[in-house]
Parts: structure tokens; sequence; C-alpha cells
């Protein structure tokens, strides 16, 4: 069973924290916050100076279409993510120009996760539980 909660930061984007685990660091790897971006299919979108430092291994490319209709291409990497005391491994993008970390669809799908947002809450619970 996966839970966790959520927060806001102070631009009101929903987050959460998991932690990522290269070949550089033991379990559970290392503390990350991310927004949750219910537009993106992915699993976790992660800027590329972080895959350096958690030496993740590459694992390809992957093109991507953005809702202004424009695309990209970006660099993939392989890495044990851990939320709510689950662990899984899942396919990274990494983005050479943002500062942001996304969690995506595919993340709260991995995790087997229903979200519900309330005003000033974010739940985040096995999507078994919340049927």
């Amino acid at each position: 069973m996966t839970s966790g909660v959520g927060h806001f930061d102070s631009l009101g984007n929903p987050c959460l924290k998991f932690h990522l685990c290269g070949v550089a660091h033991d379990p559970p790897g290392l503390e990350f916050e991310a927004i949750i971006d219910t537009g993106f299919s992915g699993f976790i979108q992660l800027p590329m100076q972080h895959a350096f430092s958690l030496k993740l291994p590459l694992e390809g490319t992957s093109s991507y279409v953005l809702a202004d209709g424009s695309r990209g291409t970006s660099l993939t990497a392989l890495a044990h993510t851990t939320f709510g005391g689950t662990t899984v491994l899942g396919v990274i993008s990494l983005t050479p120009g943002s500062l942001d970390v996304l969690v995506g669809m595919d993340f709260l799908r991995r995790f087997n996760l229903g979200l519900v947002m309330t005003k000033g809450t974010i739940t985040l619970s096995d999507d078994e539980l919340a049927m």
C-alpha cells in the first residue's frame, strides 16, 4: 500500500517529496521535491545536472509534445524511485534548461496513487483504497 501527503509550494503548485537512487548513493537515495503535473504524461522530469550527481545510467532518448504543440527530444535515464515506502524503477526524462522537477501521470500510475487536492491539502493514497 502506497500513500503520502503532498503540500503546496510558495507559488501554489501542488508538490510532493520522493527519493531517487542512481549508482552513486545507497537506497533510498537523495530526496527531491517535485511539482505534480497532471498534464505531463511521463514518470519524472529532472534537470540534467541532477543526473550527473546521482550517476544515473542513460537509457536513451524520448520525444515529447508540449501543450503549445512544440516538439522536443530529451535524454532518458533509469532510477529507483521511492515514495510512501514503495520503490519502483522508472524512466526519468532529463531536461537541460529547466530547474523544475516534475512528476507526471505515469508516476501516479506506477505507484498506484489516487490524488485528492482540496484548498489546503494534497492527499495521495493507494488507488484501491480510494474506491
